[in-house]
């Protein structure tokens, strides 16, 4: 599992001389200009959500709070788009953004349980309807890895069910090119890890809901 260090860029590659940075510093220069568009996209999970209605809750007063820290977070991002589940608590902190930039959000279903395919259904709806863009996903605490995943992003972790909300994930996608991301945290920081949380499964072996 790669590394995802806290507000760092990465993309699994390791140079171990300058010699080879700058072989590879090189070609890159010299492909710019044949690559294809370069997306970026911002992943998060849902503010933090209520209690009731069980199966489909919105979001308490400090979801509400954080769900409009991320709209100032993003202010200068110059969105083209914006993703959510068809689940209230994703839409509800997705609101905001939306209202701030105009953009109606496009929904993607997610049947919990389905990571991976809701995973490439996200990415392949940024591949066609947003290539070049600026884009937020608002996912769940279990899609989140799988999000990132299938936008060539690390394997990482699922987000801690209980606690984990402040994350913000920025990756940089353009074709032919390993995708960049940086992990940032905007609202209210999350409480310490939980016990249960500091050793999660990887992702594909998720089964807890969202």
């Amino acid at each position: 599992m790669r590394d995802l260090r806290f507000g760092t860029w990465q993309n699994g590659a390791v140079l171990r001389s300058p010699a080879l940075f700058a072989a590879i510093a090189l070609i890159a220069q010299a492909s710019a200009a044949e690559s294809g568009p370069r997306t970026v996209v911002y992943v998060a999970r849902h503010a933090e959500k209520a209690s009731e209605p069980r199966r489909n809750p919105g979001l308490t007063r400090p979801g509400v709070e954080r769900a409009a820290a991320l709209a100032g977070a993003l202010a200068g991002a110059e969105l083209t788009g914006i993703i959510t589940s068809q689940f209230a608590r994703t839409k509800a902190t997705a609101a905001p953004v939306a209202k701030a930039t105009g953009l109606e959000p496009v929904v993607i279903r997610y049947r919990p349980g389905d990571f991976e395919a809701h995973g490439q259904a996200v990415a392949a709806a940024i591949r066609d309807r947003f290539p070049g863009g600026s884009v937020l996903v608002v996912g769940h605490s279990d899609t989140v890895p799988w999000i990132i995943l299938a936008l060539g992003g690390p394997a990482m972790e699922p987000l801690c069910e209980p606690t984990e909300y402040a994350s913000l994930f920025e990756l940089v996608v353009e074709a032919d090119t390993p995708t960049r991301m940086k992990r940032s945290s905007y609202g209210v920081p999350d409480p310490p890890l939980p016990p249960e949380c500091r050793l999660a499964p990887p992702p594909n072996q998720r089964t807890r809901t969202h």
